[in-house]
């Protein structure tokens, strides 16, 4: 593979946080929307932070030459701290599964009236039945969706905003904090940490196709710039919608609102980007499993993961991402500062050869 510039970085960076979840407007919502212009500046300040991070994961994984997850994040050897990220790292793979399947049965009830139950268990099936066929190709294919996402979403929140004018941006709406992010800043720090922790392994491999540390510098600083642009839009967008018309799926309620035929093309667009995200992440969970536990064959490995897939996901899309991308922010916050330990024994160690 021929050497990534920071453009094209950029972009490739931006995608590692441009999720359905994100892009459906529900956890932008839930993190940052609910607090009005507080919010705002708190996804400014989390997205630039993130590309700090971004940086430094970068930076360390090419100067170890590894790619490995515990390498990146501890800046020394130790066996039980490096087990307790693995399994961390695989409980969070896990629950973003069950949020996908919960986002994809809410997005498939409210768009045909099918009983989000039954949705749930049709995709949890058809999600274990691809997964067992191993086509890596499908979850490419599926990832290719969320830039045009992306691009639709940003799309719906320009015409909003110029066709409604820029949205009064009032505090939190009362009743709607959630109380594990009562604070625009504790909010903030959870969203960087969480979304930091969930990338480690998507960002470090990057790092052996850089050539110039100029260019992650760059490269991550575009890529936050186009998180911010996408984010921002999103948020005005669900503020130009009456409070009584956001649903689960903010961004979908916004596209059908704007025109039956946008919204349809919208809602099918973020049903595939469901279904990559959680493709992607139950071959990668159902991997680890049979290799950690070679008695376990894949077909069972595959067919317990669905049915508990399927359990998880009968809680709402809402609540999901309100609960578990906190908890594992606040668990996130003791990885950056690993980080952070890992990033600055590098620098010195590199002035000192």
């Amino acid at each position: 593979m021929k050497k990534i510039n920071w453009f094209n970085l950029g972009f490739i960076f931006a995608g590692c946080f441009l999720g359905a979840g994100f892009l459906s407007g529900n956890e932008l919502k839930q993190f940052f929307g609910n607090f009005g212009i507080s919010g705002i500046f708190g996804c400014l300040i989390s997205v630039a932070a993130i590309c700090l991070f971004g940086a430094m994961i970068l930076y360390i994984s090419k100067n170890k030459s590894t790619e490995k997850i515990e390498d990146i994040i501890l800046p020394f050897k130790s066996k039980i701290l490096g087990s307790v990220i693995a399994v961390l790292q695989t409980v969070l793979v896990f629950a973003i599964i069950v949020i996908m399947t919960s986002g994809a049965a809410t997005l498939i009830e409210e768009t045909t009236g099918v009983n989000r139950v039954l949705a749930a268990a049709i995709f949890s099936v058809v999600l274990g039945v691809v997964a067992l066929r191993g086509v890596t190709g499908v979850a490419a294919f599926f990832s290719v969706l969320v830039p045009v996402i992306a691009v639709f979403s940003l799309g719906i929140g320009i015409y909003l905003c110029t066709t409604n004018g820029i949205p009064q941006i009032t505090s939190v709406a009362a009743g709607d904090t959630n109380p594990l992010l009562s604070h625009p800043l504790l909010a903030s720090l959870s969203y960087l940490s969480y979304s930091i922790f969930s990338s480690v392994g998507i960002i470090s491999p990057l790092a052996k196709h850089i050539g110039k540390n100029k260019t992650y510098l760059i490269g991550t600083a575009f890529g936050g710039l186009v998180l911010f642009v996408i984010a921002t839009a999103i948020i005005l967008s669900i503020y130009c919608l009456p409070y009584d018309k956001i649903g689960e799926l903010p961004m979908l309620s916004a596209a059908m609102g704007i025109n039956k035929i946008i919204g349809i093309s919208y809602a099918v667009l973020l049903l595939g980007g469901m279904f990559g995200a959680a493709l992607t992440s139950m071959m990668s969970i159902s991997n680890y499993v049979t290799v950690k536990f070679t008695r376990i064959k894949l077909f069972w490995a595959v067919a317990i993961l669905a049915a508990l897939n399927f359990v998880g996901s009968l809680c709402g899309f809402g609540d999901l991402i309100g609960t578990v991308y906190p908890l594992f922010g606040y668990l996130g916050l003791i990885v950056l500062g690993l980080i952070a330990i890992n990033f600055a024994r590098e620098v010195k160690s590199k002035k000192h050869s």
